[in-house]
């Protein structure tokens, strides 16, 4: 499994340096060069220093656009015609709003441009037994995503059907449940395919009651999926 980086980055840092929070965030800006450059110099250290495993050999797949560039991105912050409960990142992770913060998040798995309702986008979250919690410190402390909204002009002229960051980082959460056999057949099992026994966390979290109802949790709680807004301004 190769994990990727996400570079968020909140602050007036952001803009003195750079980083682009607009047009094509996640691609080449003539105005913004800074992205890339920090993303590709933490991919030459990802390929360069030992113990990571990662090396310079290229995949044999299709390989990902992540392992070229990088994902580093700047939050968009200060728009007037933010809505409120809008706020960054860095006030999710308990922070100011101007406070200079850079988060940093390991990807498994992506998928871009995503339409439709968050329920695709909850597609798009399964777990992974590399990964998977093994205790309730890990548990409380994974956080299970990112959600990037990049059209920010349907938050600035009031198309997001009032809804907060809270609000779809809570629908997230309870769409990307996942049946326990599914669970199951994706986390418990050994690298040759073969049935292993959970640990005494996993089963506690597999007898619970909104758990046999509803499904796995990939997540502790909805504030375990962070929401950011850039791009498309």
């Amino acid at each position: 499994m190769v994990i990727h980086l996400m570079i968020i980055v909140n602050g007036p840092y952001a803009k003195k340096i750079g980083i682009n929070s607009s047009a094509n965030t996640f691609g080449p800006n003539t105005k913004y060069h800074a992205n890339g450059s920090i993303g590709r110099a933490v991919n030459l250290a990802m390929a360069a220093i030992p113990g990571n495993g990662r090396g310079i050999k290229p995949s044999n797949l299709a390989g990902n656009p992540a392992t070229y560039a990088g994902m580093v991105v700047a939050e968009a912050e200060g728009v007037a015609s933010l809505s409120p409960g809008w706020e960054p990142v860095s006030v999710q992770l308990g922070y100011t709003a101007d406070t200079n913060l850079v988060t940093v998040m390991g990807i498994d798995q992506m998928a871009m441009s995503i339409s439709g309702s968050i329920a695709n986008a909850a597609a798009c979250v399964a777990p992974n037994k590399d990964i998977w919690p093994r205790n309730h410190e890990m548990w409380d402390a994974q956080y299970a995503g990112a959600l990037v909204v990049t059209e920010m002009q349907r938050i600035t002229d009031g198309l997001m059907g009032g809804k907060t960051k809270a609000d779809y980082a809570q629908e997230l959460w309870e769409e990307s449940r996942v049946p326990v056999d599914r669970f199951k057949r994706l986390v418990l099992v050994s690298e040759f395919g073969q049935a292993v026994e959970p640990s005494e966390f996993v089963k506690s979290l597999l007898e619970e009651e909104e758990t046999v109802e509803k499904g796995v949790p990939v997540a502790a709680g909805p504030d375990k999926f962070l929401v950011l807004v850039t791009g498309g301004h």
